[in-house]
């Protein structure tokens, strides 16, 4: 998985793979590219051309160092000397941020965020409404600058005290493959959730491009924060898109997901995501993002891409379709040793197997197939679940272990009446036939799992067989070997009817 750029931080992640059926993700760096491109920056008054600069500052002096303030920081110029006053960092609660700058003689304070909370501050008009409308719509992301008339502090800021000056117009391109990545996971079983702090338009039409099933379900962060209590499970179960939302907002909706009955997912790479991926039930975090959030992640994608996740979750089948099918043998071998063993113990007859002879069996029911389905891993048709293994395995190969405990204990008990001087020939003659039985359910396993045929099941076939002959020779062909074994020559004389009997068991 490692080597797929999967890597999996708990053992479990592997089955909690199989088990997803939603999965939540965030906008930015999942469905679209953690490479934010700066578009334009459009100014509401024409005149007030000193504000490209202030919002070049602001990006230097807040962004910390993200995707977002980066893409601003490359786009713009600041050619003054200033003087920093005052600063409001970012935070996921504002939205926004802000910064008091004294430039050219003149003290200005700016802030930098989401519309809808920065115009709070700064009233919109009707025109400004329709045009951050139209390009949320074409899935830009949107900015809205505003200066501040009181220029003292940045700390109590008063609604309404602000003049809107521009937008900044941003882009971000949908990562290569990541249609083919929610068409395999939805058709998988699994509900994909988008929860992001951006504009809701803008996170509608990038669902609607990458074809996320019910896009135009959708609620805001503060639509969620007016829910009551009673409407507030219904409304998160039927929603598809939760958008600027706030940190502990996406924690509780994992928690509610979880509540109610979901084996849930969550994909982030932020700090912000952090609660919420410790939350889930399986937490995706990139390696590329915030430290915190790879320490709590179940699964580390090492190459940035939400597209490896699909990858992960077939290894993560295949890895599980081998562990059960390897658990089919064993059950098969422990079943029929124990009807074995009770028949004798009812009839009152010496069991026929040495310690010697069971290890020479378990080469052959369980060593070489467990290394065969490990070196060439079974290719599933169809999605498992962990939910079903005791279903899969242990119930459906029960019978054919009866089976196969009855047969081999009347060929034993014929045998003996049929040589009843030969007691090492019968023995010898009985291992071959219980080694016969596991033999051949190796080969049966995969058709009853519906295990693709494919170049690796061919592979893993061959390999087999190849090592069957090639303990099998010597084991018999070799003195010190069938005396290790306690081998002799098999009692086959008159036993016909057997052979039927084997062949119709």
């Amino acid at each position: 998985l490692a080597q797929s750029s999967v890597l999996p931080q708990k053992l479990g992640a592997i089955e909690a793979m199989a088990l997803l059926n939603i999965l939540c993700v965030d906008k930015t760096g999942t469905l679209t590219s953690d490479t934010v491109e700066f578009e334009s920056f459009e100014l509401f008054n024409a005149k007030k051309t000193y504000a490209t600069e202030l919002v070049g500052i602001v990006a230097r002096e807040t962004s910390g160092g993200n995707s977002t303030g980066d893409a601003i920081i490359n786009a713009t110029t600041v050619s003054s000397v200033y003087e920093v006053q005052d600063v409001l960092a970012f935070s996921s609660a504002r939205k926004m941020s802000g910064l008091s700058v004294r430039i050219n003689g003149k003290t200005r304070s700016v802030l930098m965020g989401a519309p809808e909370f920065v115009d709070k501050v700064a009233p919109l008009s009707n025109t400004h409404y329709k045009r951050i409308e139209e390009l949320t719509n074409q899935g830009k992301r949107v900015l809205l600058v505003a200066e501040l008339t009181d220029t003292e502090s940045l700390k109590k800021i008063q609604d309404g005290t602000g003049e809107p000056l521009g937008l900044i117009i941003l882009t971000n391109e949908l990562r290569e493959g990541v249609e083919k990545t929610v068409d395999y996971l939805q058709k998988n079983g699994v509900s994909i959730r988008v929860i992001s702090g951006d504009n809701p338009n803008t996170v509608r039409y990038v669902a609607q491009r990458v074809g996320i099933h019910h896009p135009g379900k959708v609620i805001t962060g503060a639509e969620l924060a007016l829910l009551p209590d009673s409407k507030w499970d219904d409304t998160v179960r039927k929603t598809t898109i939760f958008a600027r939302v706030l940190p502990e907002q996406k924690e509780r909706l994992i928690e509610t997901f979880k509540r109610l009955g979901y084996f849930t997912g969550m994909v982030g790479d932020g700090v912000n995501d952090a609660l919420a991926i410790k939350k889930a039930d399986l937490g995706v975090a990139m390696y590329a993002g915030a430290t915190a959030t790879r320490r709590v992640a179940d699964i580390v994608l090492m190459n940035n891409s939400f597209n490896s996740l699909p990858l992960g979750m077939k290894l993560g089948n295949r890895i599980m379709q081998a562990i059960e099918i390897i658990a089919s043998l064993f059950f098969h071998k422990l079943i029929y040793g124990v009807v074995l063993l009770l028949a004798t113990l009812i009839f009152g007859i010496v069991y026929p197997f040495e310690p010697r002879h069971i290890t020479f069996m378990n080469i052959f029911l369980v060593t070489l197939p467990t290394v065969m389905w490990t070196l060439f891993a079974p290719v599933p048709r169809h999605r498992l679940s962990p939910k079903y293994f005791w279903k899969d395995t242990l119930f459906a190969i029960a019978p054919i272990a009866v089976i196969t405990g009855i047969t081999v204990t009347i060929v034993y008990a014929v045998l003996r009446m049929l040589h009843p001087l030969d007691p090492s020939g019968v023995s010898t003659t009985t291992v071959l036939v219980a080694t016969f039985f596991g033999i051949y359910l190796v080969f049966l396993v995969p058709r009853m799992f519906d295990v693709k045929n494919n170049r690796t099941a061919r592979l893993a076939r061959i390999f087999y067989i190849i090592s069957v002959v090639t303990v099998v020779i010597p084991s018999f062909g070799l003195s010190f070997a069938r005396d290790f074994f306690d081998f002799t020559t098999p009692a086959w004389q008159n036993t016909w009817p057997l052979a039927l009997l084997i062949v119709g068991a």
